[in-house]
């Protein structure tokens, strides 16, 4: 038995060696699971398969081929609506690009392993504070990625939103248990978490699996440059489309719109996407950044572009709900109304919604479509309303997508002012059970 357990020692020393820069000292065995579990993949499956969507991101964005990588020794585990776990939130840090960020990984078999990537320093603090505080709440996750806060000893504790995003919702609104809602959207719920798992997921993962691990780790790095499928805006640098405020944001944060906050998600995606345009097209689609001389960086001070999202806000007039506009064809009607006044008459619409979008491929053709017309696409996802967090009932303006596989594809996404990377196929997965929309403007 001894010598079996200094076997065991070595071998994972070895591994860690060979996965980078971080020790064995980074294995939290409290909470990674220990065993062989069919249904959850073990401790050095998830260091791996962090590691690669790690420097997967990195070598994307930043355009590194080495990294001196730390992932934190704590990871959190993260729940669905019944308790059970199923997803990590893991810390990283990169010292030679300086960065530093969250990952949201999955932790089944049979569900997808990537749903989130950022860099969003609130964000990063706040989990540093939960992970610290060791009190009894867990967190509860609705991908795309919303984040709640629950007790662990009782469930029919409220939950309360976690993160950054949810800080302006008016009245700070909680979601009730899910013991205390309608049944129908219990089971609607249960369908959504099982709608990401099966059994051609579980392959996928088997697969990338076996890659990983017959593939020296910097042969993986340099060949994940960009894909010959992959699609950015012109203008897309590492955390820059528009350079508002010098390229400080990633596009606007509806949290400037100050008392109207809670629902200028709407405002702010079609702001980015009417900039975006004036920003490329100067001499054509000038009038609607009507900023000055817009190669100046005055014109895209934070102070302008709030003013441009405040006179969005003021054409889609979304106040008839806390949750704001809703409806995807009347969302690109007020666009076109807005470029009217600009005399702008000549502007092309182009949108999907609801039960447009209940295949994969259609919602990946026509954000490919757009992306490669040079224009963000702005999309929508809805809920059930008792669920207000990271991307529930929000529009986001999408300026980038990553092939990486059926179920791992991501897009690249500005919301409240900051690049993030999400999983497409559990942001349509939402989309499709929950209804929402996409559309662009040329």
């Amino acid at each position: 038995m001894k010598k079996t357990k200094q076997l065991f020692i070595c071998f994972m020393l070895i591994l860690a060696m060979s996965l980078g820069q971080f020790s064995f000292a980074d294995f939290n065995e409290s909470n990674l699971v220990q065993s062989v579990d069919d249904e959850f993949f073990t401790q050095e499956e998830t260091l791996v398969l962090a590691k690669h969507y790690i420097t997967n991101y990195l070598s994307e964005f930043y355009n590194e081929e080495k990294f001196d990588l730390v992932i934190s020794e704590s990871y959190i585990k993260l729940y669905d609506i019944s308790d059970k776990h199923f997803a990590y939130l893991i810390q990283f840090s990169e010292k030679n690009t300086q960065a530093e960020g969250i990952l949201t990984l999955g932790a089944l078999r049979d569900g997808l392993t990537f749903y989130r990537l950022t860099e969003n320093k609130k964000l990063l603090d706040e989990v540093e504070e939960f992970r610290l505080a060791k009190t009894d709440e867990i967190i509860t996750f609705v991908p795309p990625n919303s984040l709640y806060t629950k007790n662990k000893n009782d469930r029919t504790s409220d939950y309360q939103p976690f993160g950054r995003e949810t800080s302006y919702i008016e009245n700070n609104v909680l979601r009730k248990s899910v013991e205390n809602t309608d049944e129908n959207i219990n089971s609607t719920l249960t369908n959504f978490y099982n709608q990401l798992r099966s059994s051609e997921i579980a392959e996928e993962n088997k697969l990338l699996l076996s890659e990983l691990s017959s593939t020296d780790k910097n042969e993986i790095t340099l060949q994940s440059s960009r894909s010959s499928s992959s699609v950015f805006l012109s203008k897309w640098q590492m955390g820059d489309f528009l350079p508002v405020e010098n390229g400080e944001y990633y596009g606007g944060d509806q949290g400037w719109l100050g008392s109207n906050s809670s629902n200028g998600c709407g405002p702010t995606a079609a702001a980015n996407a009417v900039a975006y345009l004036a920003h490329t097209n100067p001499s054509g689609r000038g009038e609607l950044y009507d900023y000055g001389n817009l190669s100046s960086s005055s014109a895209w001070s934070k102070s302008n572009y709030t003013n441009h999202m405040s006179e969005m806000y003021d054409y889609m007039d979304p106040i008839n709900a806390w949750y704001g506009l809703t409806d995807v064809n009347q969302f690109q009607g007020f666009v076109e109304l807005f470029a009217r006044t600009k005399g702008i008459f000549n502007l092309t619409t182009r949108y999907i919604e609801d039960s447009d979008c209940n295949y994969y491929s259609s919602v990946e053709n026509f954000i490919t479509t757009g992306l490669n017309s040079d224009t963000p696409i702005c999309a929508l996802n809805k809920t059930f309303p008792f669920i207000n967090g990271t991307y529930e009932w929000h529009w986001i303006t999408i300026t980038g997508f990553i092939e990486n596989g059926p179920t791992s594809n991501q897009v690249v996404v500005s919301t409240w002012g900051e690049q993030e990377v999400i999983n497409l196929y559990s942001y349509w997965e939402n989309i499709r059970t929950f209804n929402g929309g996409f559309a662009y403007f040329k």
